[in-house]
């Protein structure tokens, strides 16, 4: 019986090789050129300036940076799988399936950084 539950723990240990490496969330640096520009993500306040942002791999993200008197600056971040953790589950891990993609462990961004200028709104 010992056995039988240590293989088990064991099999949940070394199953979501994507979840232990990569980890549920990817960070990204967020860097206005334009001095004191508030950067949000998803809507909520995240800093001004810059930013390094801990963004969850389940979903996609919206960055904005704005300032007063300045046009805002729009970016999307879309996760997309990292194919090699997708194969190497269906391969070798069957039981990562149900744990990497779940947790987004096998998606990333392909942003790492994003640096903007925001432009001064044109007077009428």
């Amino acid at each position: 019986m010992q056995k039988l539950a240590m293989s088990i723990i064991l099999l949940l240990t070394f199953s979501s090789c994507a979840t232990m490496i990569n980890g549920e969330d990817q960070d990204i640096q967020i860097k206005s050129e334009t001095p004191h520009a508030k950067i949000f993500v998803d809507g909520k306040f995240i800093g001004e300036d810059q930013v390094m942002a801990h963004l969850s791999r389940k979903s996609d993200h919206v960055v904005e940076i704005k300032k007063t008197g300045f046009e805002d600056q729009k970016i999307e971040l879309h996760k997309h799988a990292q194919v090699e953790w997708v194969v190497f589950d269906a391969c070798f891990n069957w039981f990562g399936l149900l744990i990497d993609g779940p947790s987004g462990a096998w998606n990333e961004f392909d942003e790492k950084e994003i640096v903007v200028e925001l432009a001064k709104k044109q007077q009428l």
